[in-house]
């Protein structure tokens, strides 16, 4: 585990954050405002008449160095990528030269009495911080969804070993979470993370590695975000749940938390616009949506998991670590209730494949094609479900070779036939 979620965060007081925003970073403020943080210390420091002046962030003392430096590469990379994103970007500390690319001239190391603490300074971005999902709406929905996409896309190229670690947070690592299974004192809440890890080891785990993969984001939520009074992200100011994961692990996080309080069908309905959303920048491929269910449950436990842990061990105030744990419980509950294979239907997933009547097949296509088409040659309607090459599947299993007609000129699927479809289907 990663040891920061095993860590109490740090516990400076405003007049302490006061001095030593003068001391690090040379900022004159008159207060510092607590921002509530689950692992670091984040403040606002203001000046006169309670002008904001920069956000200051104290980091846990289980924290590495090289895990900062890796938040504060990683922005600047995603900056470059896509300038237009609202980015939190750490200060140069004081008497650093204003070309340097070295990450620790973003930091400045304190020592307390529970170890060496580094303090990071960032402008004050535009916003409302903690949106409620439920006032977010539909347009807004899809937006933060493009956002994701785009935090994603930039952080694409983007490599640092420090991404190599366990963060449970990352649902990659949803199986560790059974071991805090005994720390959920709600018994219902309790079975229903059983019964997600069962099925996230038994589903998930073996086709794992066949997902896109890359360093991620990995905590776009309403916590970790700023945004204007029609819900739409203004800042991001949170990189602290990187990792290298698979990329769908970000909408996992996402829906995570925009879904919560949502049930039924319009948890489902909800879904489909962030994923409209996140489809506009960056398509799903089939495996990634037939897993979308899984995912966001694994995400939904995890969430039980880690904070009735931190409850337990005093890490955190109860009422604040356990704020999400009825929500998402009924986010759980409400994909159990469709059963996986309709969530994923209803995420996006292509439906499994079944043989449809000969005569119900041969009267929906009279229905479709009209008179204009010649009847059917052969007797038997063969349902087909896909195809590649000269070869096409029906949906019985059975493969048929297609040399009826001009499709073995290019083949059926030909890579540059299907682009050029799709390029026309995206173009606005």
């Amino acid at each position: 585990m990663d040891p920061v979620l095993a860590a109490a965060r740090p516990t400076f007081d405003p007049r302490a954050v006061v001095a030593i925003a003068r001391r690090t970073f040379g900022v004159e403020a008159n207060d510092a405002r607590d921002l509530g943080s689950e692992r670091d210390q984040a403040f606002l420091l203001v000046g006169a008449e309670g002008a904001p002046l920069a956000v200051m962030k104290v980091s846990n003392a289980a924290e590495d160095a090289s895990t900062l430096d890796m938040e504060a590469l990683a922005v600047l990379h995603a900056r470059r990528v896509d300038p237009d994103l609202p980015l939190a970007i750490p200060w140069l500390v004081p008497g650093a030269a204003s070309t340097s690319a070295d990450p620790a001239d973003r930091r400045a190391p304190i020592t307390s009495e529970d170890g060496e603490h580094h303090v990071r300074m960032y402008d004050v971005l535009p916003g409302r911080a903690r949106v409620d999902a439920l006032d977010l709406s539909d347009a807004a929905l899809g937006a933060w969804g493009e956002m994701a996409a785009r935090i994603g896309r930039s952080l694409r190229g983007f490599f640092h070993p420090a991404a190599q670690r366990t963060m449970l947070w990352d649902v990659q690592h949803a199986a560790r979470s059974r071991e805090l299974l005994g720390a959920i004192h709600d018994p219902e809440q309790r079975q229903l993370v059983g019964i997600v890890l069962d099925r996230f080891e038994s589903s998930v785990v073996p086709v794992w590695p066949a997902l896109r993969a890359q360093v991620v984001h990995g905590d776009l939520t309403t916590d970790n975000a700023l945004t204007d009074a029609a819900g739409f992200v203004t800042g991001i100011v949170d990189f602290g749940d990187m990792s290298h994961s698979a990329l769908i692990t970000d909408i996992a996080s996402l829906l995570d938390s925009l879904l919560n309080d949502r049930v039924d069908d319009e948890l489902f309905r909800c879904a489909r616009l962030v994923l409209d959303g996140y489809q506009r920048i960056t398509p799903l491929e089939p495996l990634e949506l037939r897993l979308l269910p899984e995912l966001l449950a694994a995400r939904a436990a995890v969430t039980i998991a880690i904070s009735s842990w931190r409850s337990e061990r005093g890490l955190e105030d109860p009422t604040f670590a356990e704020r999400y744990n009825a929500p998402v419980a009924r986010t759980i509950r409400t994909l159990l209730d469709a059963g996986w294979a309709e969530a994923a239907r209803r995420f996006g997933a292509e439906p499994a494949p079944s043989p449809a009547d000969d005569g119900r097949l041969a009267a929906r296509r009279e229905a479709v094609l009209g008179p204009a088409m010649e009847s059917l040659t052969y007797d038997t309607p063969v349902h087909v479900v896909s195809a590649a090459g000269v070869w096409m599947t029906g949906a019985d299993g059975r493969r048929y070779l297609d040399a009826y007609n001009n499709v073995p000129c290019v083949g059926h699927g030909h890579p540059r036939v299907t682009e050029a479809i799709a390029r026309q289907g995206r173009r606005v």
